[in-house]
C-alpha cells in the first residue's frame, strides 16, 4: 500500500487517498511517481455537497469532481455543468431511489415472489406515464427508467423521438419535470429529478 510522501491535516489526506484511488484505477499515462496531495491530480477545493467534501479537477478532457470518506472510499464523476447544489441533489436523490428497491424496465426477470411486476407490465406503466406527460403525445426513447418495489410505482427518463428538446422524468404519482444536465448519465438526471420532488 502506498503512504502518503508527506504528513498534513484531514483535507491533505483526502487528497491523496482521491490521488492514490484515480491512480490505480486510470493509471499514470505512463509518468513516473508516487500519488500525493498534488499528483497525480490537483485537487481544487469545491465545497461540500450532502456531507461530501468535494474536490475539482480536469482528466485532461473533462472536469471532474472527487470526494473521500473513510467509511465509504473515493467517489469521483464528470461534473457535467452541475453546481454543488445540483451535486446535492443528485446524491440525495440517488440515496431515495436506492432504498425503494430499484428495478431496471430492461431486466426480463421477474420477481419468483411477485413483488416485480413483469418487464411487459413495467414498460405498459411507463408507456401510460408518458401519454399523461404534456408534450409526450407521440413516439419518445426511454432513457433509463425503473420500478419501485417499496411504493410500487415507476419513474422514467424519456424524451420524444424527433426532438432534440429536453429530456422529462415521469413518475407515479409526481409532476412530469424537464430536466437538463445532458452531459450527464441518464442516471445522475433521474437522481436529480427525484430530489427535486422530495420535501426539503
Amino acid at each position: 500500500m502506498v503512504e502518503p510522501e508527506k504528513g498534513g491535516g484531514i483535507l491533505d489526506k483526502a487528497k491523496f487517498e482521491i490521488n492514490a484511488a484515480l491512480a490505480e484505477e486510470w493509471g499514470t499515462d505512463g509518468e513516473e511517481g508516487n500519488p500525493s496531495e498534488d499528483w497525480p491530480y490537483s485537487l481544487e477545493y469545491w465545497g461540500i455537497a450532502q456531507g461530501w467534501t468535494l474536490y475539482r479537477f480536469s482528466d485532461g478532457r473533462v472536469t471532474r469532481y472527487a470526494g473521500y470518506a473513510t467509511d465509504v472510499g473515493v467517489i469521483s464523476g464528470p461534473v457535467a455543468d452541475m453546481t454543488l447544489d445540483d451535486l446535492s441533489d443528485e446524491f440525495r436523490g440517488g440515496e431515495w431511489m436506492y432504498e425503494k428497491g430499484p428495478v431496471e424496465l430492461e431486466d426480463e426477470a421477474k420477481d419468483a415472489n411477485g413483488a416485480v411486476p413483469s418487464q411487459e407490465d413495467r414498460l405498459a406503466a411507463v408507456d401510460d406515464l408518458a401519454c399523461e406527460a404534456r408534450g409526450f403525445d407521440g413516439e419518445y426513447a426511454i432513457l433509463r427508467g425503473y420500478y419501485l418495489v417499496e411504493t410500487k410505482g415507476h419513474v422514467a427518463l424519456i424524451r420524444p423521438h424527433r426532438s432534440r428538446g429536453e429530456a422529462l422524468v415521469i413518475g407515479t404519482n409526481m409532476e412530469p419535470i424537464s430536466i437538463g444536465f445532458q452531459k450527464a448519465t441518464p442516471d445522475r438526471r433521474l437522481c436529480i429529478a427525484l430530489a427535486r420532488q422530495l420535501p426539503v
